[in-house]
């Protein structure tokens, strides 16, 4: 937070706040012990039946993304998640931003539990064959982040490449291995984390 003093005033005239060094691989890996943002255990322990079922939310025993350190004897998350959403009516979100912002976080948790398996190519030399493990899971996280399905895969498998010849320029798409896929889906789950937190504390 950075506030803005006066000098005519005997109290700061504003603030505004700015994110600095967000930890965006906490997203999707933490060291042992250590746990990923609050927010992830707090919606898991304190939604409603009604939003568990809307938000299709996982067990965090299978959410790979959160199913290290799950509770902490010294912390409420239910009392935490109450704390939070009353904390956005105080910033007056609206309903239907609120409703957004947890299917997204549900989303990263579904995204997290979407792996892939690899297949080599029928064609020597011919580019690896990428295919999600349970396309189910793709797809919940797909309809959760309001995408189809198919355009979420292609997202994640495959990368395009400009090259320029002669002035001209020319686009082509790569597959990805299941290992970039991997990167991909990961840094998706962190990019998508770090525009929540931009809009929460913008």
């Amino acid at each position: 937070t950075s506030p803005h003093i006066s000098p005519y005033l005997p109290s700061p005239a504003g603030a505004s706040v700015e994110t600095y060094l967000l930890e965006r691989s906490r997203v999707t890996r933490q060291a042992e012990g250590e746990r990923n943002y609050h927010i992830f255990y707090q919606l898991l322990a304190g939604a409603s039946a009604a939003e568990r079922q809307r938000w299709r939310l996982l067990p965090a025993a299978s959410a790979p993304y959160v199913s290290g350190c799950v509770s902490v004897p010294t912390l409420d998350d239910a009392a935490g998640y109450a704390e939070f959403c009353e904390a956005l009516g105080t910033f007056d979100a609206k309903a239907e931003e609120r409703e957004a912002l947890f299917l997204c976080l549900s989303a990263l948790l579904h995204l997290g539990d979407v792996d892939f398996s690899e297949a080599s190519s029928p064609v020597r030399g011919g580019e690896p064959q990428v295919e999600p493990v349970d396309p189910a899971r793709l797809q919940v996280a797909a309809e959760l982040l309001g995408l189809e399905p198919a355009a979420l895969l292609a997202a994640l498998t495959t990368r395009t490449v400009t090259a320029l010849a002669r002035g001209e320029s020319e686009s082509f798409s790569v597959r990805l291995d299941g290992a970039k896929t991997r990167h991909a889906r990961d840094n998706l789950a962190k990019a998508v984390y770090s525009a929540l937190f931009d809009w929460a504390v913008g």
